[in-house]
């Protein structure tokens, strides 16, 4: 019998499928893959347009933002310093005005006080910090930030430079019209390039008539004022010394009349002439005078043996072919020993007991004058200055503590008469003035003005030009540092310009130099000249008026800063001119 096998339920036997199936399924998935595909890509697209659309956003933000910085900083800088155009940089003019401020009263000067600059401008600095963080401006944040932290002290000037600079770089250049407070007024100091014109190291000692001449010891070289022709100019000698001699800070300048050569002497030693180095007089010398005409007198001290020696004057007449002058006549003073004898002007001075004498040094047949009996003077030591007009002479004696005038008019001298203690003397027409200091108290300014036949005395307070308040928010800051406390007779300069009053001094650590020019009636009221600013080299620095001589209408000023000594002229006017320096070949 066939034995049957079974092949298994039909479902199990392999089901060939047709073609249109296969194709069916296949355009199904990729449908699948496109929706998919679709829906990625819209996905992506939808992010992508969100994300432009986010930094269209942000930049507008930032931009506008931008914008109201640049207008917070428009408004910053029209109340911090208003000008920006090309010539100087912002921390400059900032400090310009800080020196404008310097010496007013509290209720105007710099401070951080809403009423007080640079303090009402740091709402506008608060905001543009605010407009540059949201801007993204980090170069213009970063300065603001440190500003508004220093709430807005002028110093350092620096950081006002790099915004500024972050400024003109990342800012728009927008103006705004809205009503911004003006910053208060400055302009550069007078003198701001003034250069140097040595280091000072100097004996002053006044020519006959209205000249000046320096001596420079350490330099070994003499220096004199020339205004003819203008400008005025320092014309620098280099000394010349005979061989043997020593020269060095023990010489002395002898007083010479303008267009004569300067004769130099040591102390009871030789003296000689600085261009050509030639002896003259004797070899104790206590003083010397040289003439325009080449003559000079020496004023000498014999010593004879067993005696203590006589005073005489070798008067020689001017050396030829440089050869010393052998023809030296001498004069035998009626002087008493150890007494302190002056020439001054073209006369001598010496005080004999307890008067003060004078007497011509070219009287007749160019012997000494008559003797003056000028009257009494304290006893100690003491020293004198002259000046001349053109009909009068006048001698101001002075002590450490007390001061004398006399005046001389058609040979006739007055006798002497207390005025304050002086500290310079000019003449004018119809007499001469003594301006000084007195401390009763306060410190004033004293002019007394004197004829042939009386004296007035005019009064100035001097703290009322020399006010310093400074604010509290401020105190001990670089911008405000404490005056050195020293006497302001050693940091003032006073003198007569033609009837009007000259102050001259050092405004504090960083307050710069200072003058003011008015009748003293009207000096309370009279403005302020900042003349120099050494902050300007060093950031901060004193100045110290070493000298003010005066030269006529007009007053030579010498000051040192940082060891370094400039000079200027100031006349009538007020009109400060810098003078340089000629070196003399």
């Amino acid at each position: 019998m066939r034995q049957l096998i079974s092949a298994g339920p039909v479902s199990s036997l392999p089901v060939m499928e047709h073609g249109s199936d296969r194709k069916t399924r296949v355009r199904r998935g990729a449908r699948v893959w496109l929706a998919l595909a679709a829906a990625v890509f819209a996905l992506l697209a939808g992010s992508g347009l969100y994300l432009a659309v986010r930094n269209a956003l942000d930049e507008r933000r930032q931009q506008a933002a931008k914008q109201r910085a640049g207008q917070e900083f428009s408004r910053l800088s029209r109340c911090l310093v208003a000008d920006t155009s090309p010539g100087a940089t912002v921390g400059q003019r900032m400090r310009w005005r800080v020196l404008a401020l310097a010496s007013q009263p509290p209720e105007q000067q710099a401070g951080t006080a809403p009423s007080q600059w640079p303090g009402r401008c740091l709402p506008y600095a608060e905001r543009l910090l605010t407009e540059a963080r949201a801007a993204g401006l980090d170069e213009v944040a970063g300065p603001t930030a440190m500003l508004v932290q220093n709430k807005l002290n002028p110093e350092p000037r620096l950081l006002f430079d790099s915004l500024w600079e972050a400024a003109a770089q990342h800012l728009p250049a927008v103006h705004s019209d809205d009503e911004v407070p003006a910053p208060p007024a400055g302009a550069p100091p007078v003198l701001s390039s003034l250069k140097p014109v040595f280091h000072w190291d100097t004996v002053i000692v006044p020519l006959a008539g209205f000249s000046q001449r320096f001596l420079l010891p350490h330099a070994g070289s003499i220096c004199s004022l020339r205004d003819d022709p203008p400008p005025h100019a320092l014309v620098l000698a280099r000394i010349s010394s005979p061989p043997g001699v020593e020269g060095g800070s023990s010489l002395h300048l002898g007083v010479a009349e303008k267009g004569a050569p300067s004769l130099v002497f040591n102390w009871h030693a030789a003296a000689w002439r600085t261009d050509t180095a030639v002896r003259v007089g004797g070899d104790r010398t206590m003083n010397t005078y040289a003439r325009a005409d080449g003559s000079f007198v020496v004023l000498d001290r014999e010593k004879e043996k067993g005696q203590q020696g006589r005073h005489v004057l070798l008067r020689c007449p001017a050396p030829s072919g440089g050869a010393p002058a052998r023809e030296c006549r001498r004069e035998v003073l009626p002087l008493g020993w150890g007494g302190q004898f002056e020439f001054i002007d073209d006369h001598l001075v010496w005080r004999q007991a307890e008067k003060l004498m004078i007497a011509r040094l070219f009287g007749p047949d160019d012997n000494l004058g008559q003797a003056v009996d000028l009257g009494s003077v304290p006893s100690g030591g003491w020293a004198a200055m002259s000046c001349r007009s053109e009909d009068r002479i006048a001698l101001l004696y002075r002590t450490s503590e007390t001061s004398h005038l006399a005046l001389a008019a058609a040979g006739e001298w007055s006798t002497l008469r207390p005025v304050a203690n002086g500290h310079s003397l000019s003449c004018h027409r119809h007499g001469a003035t003594v301006t000084g200091f007195v401390q009763d108290g306060a410190v004033q300014v004293v002019q007394t003005s004197c004829t042939q036949a009386s004296c007035a005395t005019r009064r100035f307070p001097l703290a009322t030009a020399m006010r310093e308040h400074v604010p509290a928010q401020l105190e001990g800051s670089l911008l405000f540092a404490p005056r050195m406390e020293r006497s302001p007779l050693h940091t003032v300069q006073v003198a007569d310009l033609d009837g009007k009053l000259l102050l001259v001094w050092s405004h504090g650590e960083t307050g710069g130099l200072r003058m003011r020019l008015a009748p003293i009636e009207e000096m309370e009221h009279a403005q302020d000249v900042v003349l120099f600013d050494p902050a300007e080299e060093h950031g901060v620095g004193q100045t110290h008026v070493v000298q003010l001589i005066q030269h006529g209408a007009t007053a030579l000023v010498l000051f040192e800063s940082w060891l370094k000594s400039r000079a200027f002229v100031v006349d009538s006017s007020g009109k400060a001119t810098g003078v340089g320096v000629v070196v003399q070949k």
